[in-house]
């Protein structure tokens, strides 16, 4: 893969990645709007990305991909009253498979050691958002205890994704 694909590829990942997640951070249709755009753009990327990745990293991100869709899909899902429960099998749903992606991206031959640091970092991001998620049911204090979890999940994505992205140029 040539270095602007590269760098076009983990851009569109990134951006959409931290849009995402901003919908465990705001709080309303717009912030639920804007995380499903932030779906959109990270299949995008994806999709740009799996080129340049063996097979093992290509099946990563063909689950990533499928999460990406299901995620959105639950976000949609989302903004209809009483329909709640649906939208959080598809949230869980598409978390497991995001799970699943990021274990078989760590074990690509195409990452190396950097690269494979930076998944492990979006691994621990993903365990923050479930602290995240436990934390936001408490009542009268959840948000208080969930928000900084969430911004650090968005910090360890950001720099995650980075390390990825530094992996593959260095090795291009």
């Amino acid at each position: 893969m040539e270095n602007k694909e590269t760098i076009k590829s983990i851009t569109f990942i990134l951006g959409g990645a931290l849009l995402q997640l901003f919908n465990g951070i705001g709080d309303g249709w717009a912030s639920t709007l804007v995380a499903v755009f932030g779906f959109i753009i990270f299949y995008i990327g994806l999709d740009k990305l799996k080129d340049g990745l063996d097979n093992t990293g290509q099946s990563g991100v063909g689950m990533l991909k499928i999460a990406a869709l299901i995620g959105a899909t639950g976000a949609l899902i989302d903004l209809i009253p009483l329909l709640g429960w649906l939208a959080t099998l598809a949230y869980i749903t598409a978390f497991v498979l995001e799970l699943l992606g990021f274990v078989k991206l760590k074990s690509s031959g195409s990452l190396g050691t950097e690269g494979k640091s930076g998944v492990t970092l979006l691994l621990v991001a993903m365990v923050l958002a479930i602290v995240q998620a436990f934390f936001s049911f408490l009542p009268f204090v959840g948000s208080f205890f969930s928000t900084p979890f969430a911004l650090a999940a968005l910090a360890l994505v950001f720099f995650g994704w980075v390390k990825v992205q530094d992996d593959i140029l260095s090795r291009s």
